[in-house]
């Protein structure tokens, strides 16, 4: 699922991402609660 990021809504639009990679935010009973982008290189 490489460039998957899931919907739009669910997308934080954050310029500080500290881990440097992407990150989702995911539980079983919620499902996906939110994706930070990867820094652009």
């Amino acid at each position: 699922m490489a460039g998957s990021t899931g919907p739009p809504e669910k997308v934080l639009q954050r310029a500080d991402n500290p881990v440097g990679r992407a990150i989702v935010r995911w539980t079983k009973q919620i499902g996906n609660m939110g994706f930070v982008r990867a820094p652009q290189t």
